[in-house]
């Protein structure tokens, strides 16, 4: 629970950024890797989730 003084919270301090992470050669895919997997992961569930509910409602009929 944060300090509470007699007219609200202490006010926040400042302090410096980390440094970016390193983007030359194959520490690109460390960076870039995993949102990757997370943007594949999004798009391609609509296949699972689309599918099936159209296979529920329209039947055999989509052979057709």
């Amino acid at each position: 629970m944060p300090h509470r003084g007699p007219h609200g919270p202490r006010p926040l301090g400042r302090a410096e950024l980390p440094a970016p992470p390193s983007t030359k050669g194959l520490r690109l895919l460390g960076v870039v890797g995993p949102g990757v997997i997370v943007l594949g992961a999004s798009i391609g569930s609509g296949e699972w989730l689309i599918g099936p509910t159209a296979f529920v409602k329209y039947g055999m009929s989509l052979l057709w």
